[in-house]
Parts: C-alpha cells; sequence; structure tokens
C-alpha cells in the first residue's frame, strides 16, 4: 500500500471572490501558498462555490484545478479538488474566526 497524503489548509477570503490561504501534508517540509478565484455558483453561505485554485509545491512546481467547497451538514464543509471530473483531493473544513480551516487527504 502507498503513503495516503493527508494534510491540513487554512483559506480567507479577501474580496472580490477571492481566497489566500496555506497548506502542508505529511509528505512536505514546510507550508506553501495557495490561491482561489470564484469562477461559478456563489453559494449563501461564505466560501461556498466553485474556484479555479493554483498552489506551489516543492521546488516552486505549480499546480491548478478546480476547487469545490459546499456545506455538507450544519458548520462543516465539503472540500474537493479535482480536475476533469476527477478527484485529486478531499476533505473537510470549518469557519473559524472568519477563515475557512480543514483537513484533506487523496
Amino acid at each position: 500500500m502507498g503513503n495516503k497524503i493527508i494534510g491540513s489548509f487554512v483559506f480567507e477570503d479577501i474580496g472580490n471572490g477571492c481566497l489566500s490561504g496555506r497548506w502542508h501534508n505529511n509528505s512536505e517540509r514546510k507550508t506553501y501558498p495557495e490561491s482561489a478565484k470564484l469562477t461559478s455558483n456563489r453559494g449563501a453561505l461564505p466560501f461556498e462555490g466553485i474556484y479555479k485554485t493554483t498552489w506551489i509545491q516543492e521546488h516552486d512546481k505549480t499546480e491548478s484545478c478546480e476547487l469545490i467547497i459546499s456545506l455538507f451538514h450544519n458548520e462543516i464543509y465539503n472540500v474537493t479538488w479535482q480536475r476533469s471530473n476527477s478527484i485529486e483531493y478531499q476533505g473537510q473544513a470549518m469557519i473559524y474566526k472568519g477563515m475557512l480551516v480543514g483537513h484533506f487527504y487523496q
């Protein structure tokens, strides 16, 4: 069995449909930035919607995909990073002090 990627993230809503954040996982030695721009389906709740997201990885490699944030239950959100309807990462999050804070796995 291969190593499973498990990580954490935080996003701040910086206005105009933009999110700014940082992420970390169990295979990295530091945190990295991630940014997202709302593309469609702005939800009624904070952070809900479909975004185009880009993040930096080790050796300044960049990755991009679609980020879907939707309410799961009460104050818990489902978060999915996907390319061409194939899930890259998924997780859950909550809003804490105005930021979306959560975990993800592959």
